[in-house]
This record gives C-alpha cells, structure tokens and sequence, in this order.
C-alpha cells in the first residue's frame, strides 16, 4: 500500500436544520474519508474517484456556541481516528 496515494482526513460539511423545526440552530456532519492525497472532498460523499471510502461519519450533530457541544465531540473523535489511522500507515512503510 503507497501512503502517498491515500491519505485520511476530518472534514466538516455544514447542514442546514429542516424547516419542520423551524430552522434553529446549526447543524454539521462530520466525516473521515480516505481519498487521494491530491484531491481534497467538496462533500461527504463516495461518488469521487479520488475518494477510496468513507471510514466514518457522524450524521447531522447539533453544531453550538462551544467545543463541549455535539459538533465539538464529534470533530474531536474524527481528529482522533484520523490520527490514529495515519500512524497506522505510517506503520505499514516501515
């Protein structure tokens, strides 16, 4: 496996809210997603070629005024896996 071909991000893609509820407040998806090194996602989405899959994605979280929000724990793991992938591969070159 070539590490310089496929890397793993946290992207953030704000949603907005359903009218249904009114429209209040902020709400994100937030996904990992191992996709090409020269390419970087627009979208939460598997359709790219560049994107090899979606590792994971947390679906809409309530996006707040702080870190501690949904949004924040969220981003939180994302960063975490993504760190936590790369050494992965970064084991695998040597």
């Amino acid at each position: 496996m070539n590490t310089e071909q496929k890397t793993k991000i946290a992207y953030t893609v704000v949603d907005s809210s359903a009218k249904s509820c009114g429209g209040w407040g902020n709400y994100r998806r937030v996904a990992v997603i191992k996709h090409d090194a020269d390419f970087f996602p627009t979208r939460i989405d598997e359709r790219p070629k560049a994107v090899h899959e979606i590792v994971w994605c947390s679906g809409k979280v309530f996006s707040g005024k702080t870190d501690n929000c949904a949004h924040g724990r969220a981003e939180s793991y994302a960063l975490s896996l993504c760190a936590e992938l790369n050494a992965e591969l970064d084991n695998l070159d040597e």
